[in-house]
């Protein structure tokens, strides 16, 4: 069943792509020398939204927000990349951004929740086959005032966050059979969805090395949850052939995205956790229609493990949201001054 909120979902994905692109760690549209390499990508970002209708909605200052605005690993040649971030709150940076008329009440509001992301992409097996794992998380909590005069159990706004993370690797395989030859390679993903507004898509093309005017073959699919609550368990598969002459070099240009944005409400929770995992990976799970010995990778796999800082990143952004939430109920029973 399509997901009505995908279409939103899709839009910080295509930012940081174009960002990534930006920031020359994807190929460009026409290059002498086809891109082929592996790269990650990342962004978070936050907001006070206050209910309302005369109110100004305030950005949430991150103290790492070099790190987390937008970041990226790898690039042309990279066998593997990886990125994990947690963002944090600059409280006092939020808050002293607001007004300071003594009129508003935008100092003693209170702040709180979180967002991070990882990504990682290396290749894998004899083929040298692109391996992909993605993550995004939110935790959107309410916002109380705390001025004089206002019910302190009533909330007038949240605190909104969107995360986004992006894997991709580009291959290059040359043929040397004598035959006009098909390979189906057939891409398995899957990941835990929280909320309607978490998504992964996958997406794969065939080009003769340039991704703009030489595409032989696109395919892609997403996941998504319509469970108002707890976790969803999710895989897809999708197939997409690779139709090689003889002596011809062609290129696999694959990629995971994880979304999770708060943005889009459409009555459905207005606090909580939206989470996409894609952490379990998207591989290649079967190749058929030829003979593989006769298709050489530009990239040679690496016997790269998993970097420990990117381990112990996924397993602290589980306690993350809680930290953060922890730190807000902490912060909202006092006044700010």
């Amino acid at each position: 069943m399509p997901n009505p909120f995908a279409l939103r979902l899709s839009e910080p994905v295509r930012a940081g792509l174009l960002l990534l692109a930006a920031a020359g760690s994807l190929p460009a549209l026409a290059s002498a020398v086809p891109y082929t390499g592996a790269s990650v990508s990342g962004g978070a970002s936050g907001r006070m939204e206050l209910s309302c209708q005369t109110c100004t909605n305030y950005p949430i200052i991150f103290a790492n927000e070099a790190e987390v605005g937008f970041a990226v690993a790898g690039g042309q040649g990279a066998t593997s990349a990886s990125l994990s971030r947690p963002a944090v709150i600059d409280r006092d940076a939020t808050l002293a951004s607001f007004p300071r008329d003594p009129n508003l009440i935008g100092p003693v509001y209170t702040l709180g929740g979180g967002a991070g992301f990882a990504a990682s992409a290396q290749l894998s097996g004899p083929l040298a086959t692109p391996l992909l794992r993605a993550r995004a998380d939110t935790d959107n909590v309410r916002v109380f005032s705390r001025s004089v005069g206002f019910d302190p159990d009533l909330f007038v706004g949240w605190d909104f966050f969107s995360a986004m993370a992006f894997a991709s690797i580009t291959q290059g395989y040359t043929f040397s059979g004598t035959e006009r030859t098909t390979y189906t390679f057939e891409f398995t993903f899957d990941g835990l969805l929280q909320d309607p507004r978490a998504s992964l898509s996958a997406s794969v093309a065939v080009h003769n090395g340039d991704g703009e005017t030489g595409v032989r073959a696109r395919a892609n699919e997403s996941l998504a949850t319509l469970l108002l609550s707890g976790t969803e368990f999710l895989s897809a598969s999708f197939t997409i052939d690779m139709v090689f002459d003889p002596g011809e070099t062609l290129y696999l240009e694959a990629g995971l995205s994880a979304s999770a944005d708060a943005s889009a409400q459409f009555g459905l929770p207005d606090q909580g956790t939206i989470s996409a995992n894609g952490m379990n990976t998207m591989w290649v799970s079967n190749i058929s229609g030829g003979n593989i010995g006769f298709l050489t990778p530009t990239l040679t796999a690496m016997a790269v493990p998993e970097p420990a800082s990117l381990g112990l990143a996924l397993l602290g952004l589980g306690a993350f949201a809680m930290r953060q939430r922890r730190r807000g109920a902490a912060a909202s029973a006092r006044a700010v001054r």
